[in-house]
C-alpha cells in the first residue's frame, strides 16, 4: 500500500484534511506527491481507528528498489550523449 492508496483508504483528501484540521490542498498535495509526511504519520494511524498502522505508512516510504533503478535508467538514458559527440 502507498501513501495515496493509504489517503484513499480513509476516505480521500477531504476526509483525511477534515480529520487532522488541515486544509485539504494539503493532504491533495501529499497525495499527489504519493508521501505522507513524518510529522503527520502518527496523526494517520490514529485517525484510520486501526486501519492503518505505522508499519503501512513506513512500508509506503521505504524505497522501492526496482523503482529506483528504473527510474535511474530513464535519468541516465535522458542524459546520455551519443558516440561521438561531446556532452
Amino acid at each position: 500500500m502507498n501513501a495515496t492508496e493509504i489517503i484513499d483508504a480513509l476516505g480521500g483528501p477531504t476526509i483525511v484534511s477534515r480529520a487532522l484540521r488541515l486544509p485539504s490542498t494539503t493532504v491533495g498535495n501529499w497525495r499527489a506527491r504519493n508521501s505522507i509526511p513524518a510529522r503527520y504519520q502518527q496523526a494517520v494511524v490514529r485517525m484510520s481507528n486501526g486501519k492503518i498502522t505505522a508499519e503501512q505508512i513506513d512500508a509506503a516510504h521505504a524505497p522501492q528498489p526496482a523503482a529506483c533503478v528504473d527510474t535511474l535508467n530513464k535519468i541516465v538514458t535522458a542524459n546520455a550523449t551519443p558516440a561521438g559527440e561531446v556532452a
